[in-house]
C-alpha cells in the first residue's frame, strides 16, 4: 500500500466514479482500475461495490477511507512542519456558503499581500462536514455560524450577522412588537433568486493564479466544494433581528 494508492481510492469514494476520478487525477482509467484492485488485494477484501451507476464505499472502504485521511493529513502536517518557514505553505479553511463569498475575499486579498509566497485552499461545505474535516485534519479552521459543539476544537467569536425578516403589511405576524423563531418555524421560508447566484458564484474564481499589483509575486487561491442552495423551511441558528 502506497500513498498514491490511497490517493486515488479517496478520489474514487469521492467521486463514486473511476471515470471522473480518473479525469480528475489525470491518469488513464485502466491504470486507476489497476491501483485499486492492488488496493484490494493488499487488503484481502474488497473497498468497492461496483453499481451499475456508481460505486460505493463496502464496510472495508469507509474504515480505509477514515484511516487514508487521517493518514494523508498526518503526512501534510509533517511536511508543513519541515518546510514552512512561516511565510510559505498552504492554508486550508473551510467555510459554510453562507458566509465564504461574501467575508472571505477580502480577507484572502489582504493574506497573500502580507504572505505572497503562501496558497490557500477554500472549502465550501456545511457545518456538520466542517466540523468532521477540522477533527480529520482536513482543513487548519473553520468559519462556521455559532453556536458550534465540539470540545475538540477552539472557537472565536468573529462577528454578529443580523438577519431580517421580511414580509408584506397585511402579515398577520407584522403588527408585533417583538417575533420568535417559533413564530415563523412553520411558515415556508424564501431566499432570493439574486441572493442565490451570489452565494454559489464566489468574487473568487475557483482556481485563480495571479501577480500581485504590489509586489509582483505569485498568489494562489483554489475555491473547492460549491454548495448546491434550495429553497428552505427551516429555522435559523444565526443570530436573528426581526423587523
Amino acid at each position: 500500500m502506497d500513498l498514491d494508492q490511497l490517493r486515488y481510492f479517496l478520489r474514487v469514494a469521492e467521486r463514486q466514479s473511476f471515470t471522473k476520478a480518473a479525469a480528475d487525477l489525470g491518469i488513464s482509467q485502466p491504470a486507476l482500475s489497476r491501483s485499486i484492485r492492488k488496493l484490494e488485494e493488499d487488503l484481502g477484501q474488497p473497498v468497492f461495490e461496483r453499481q451499475s451507476r456508481a460505486v460505493v464505499l463496502t464496510d472495508a472502504g469507509r474504515l480505509l477511507q477514515t484511516r487514508a485521511r487521517q493518514a494523508l493529513a498526518v503526512l501534510d502536517d509533517v511536511r508543513v512542519e519541515i518546510t514552512d518557514d512561516g511565510r510559505s505553505g498552504c492554508l486550508r479553511i473551510g467555510a459554510i456558503p453562507t458566509v465564504a463569498p461574501y467575508f472571505l475575499p477580502d480577507v484572502l486579498r489582504r493574506f497573500t499581500n502580507a504572505f505572497p509566497d503562501a496558497s490557500v485552499v477554500v472549502r465550501e461545505q456545511t457545518t456538520d462536514r466542517l466540523l468532521k474535516a477540522c477533527g480529520d485534519g482536513e482543513i487548519d479552521l473553520a468559519i462556521l455560524a455559532l453556536p458550534v459543539s465540539a470540545p475538540y476544537l477552539d472557537v472565536e467569536t468573529l462577528f454578529e450577522e443580523e438577519l431580517l425578516l421580511v414580509m408584506p403589511p397585511s402579515h398577520p405576524l407584522a403588527a408585533r412588537p417583538a417575533i420568535r423563531i417559533a413564530d415563523i418555524e412553520p411558515l415556508r421560508a424564501a431566499v432570493a433568486a439574486a441572493q442565490l447566484g451570489r452565494a454559489t458564484r464566489p468574487t473568487v474564481s475557483p482556481t485563480r493564479s495571479s501577480r500581485s499589483a504590489n509586489n509582483g509575486h505569485s498568489s494562489r487561491w483554489r475555491w473547492s466544494e460549491r454548495a448546491n442552495w434550495r429553497p428552505c423551511r427551516s429555522s435559523c441558528r444565526w443570530r436573528m433581528a426581526c423587523r
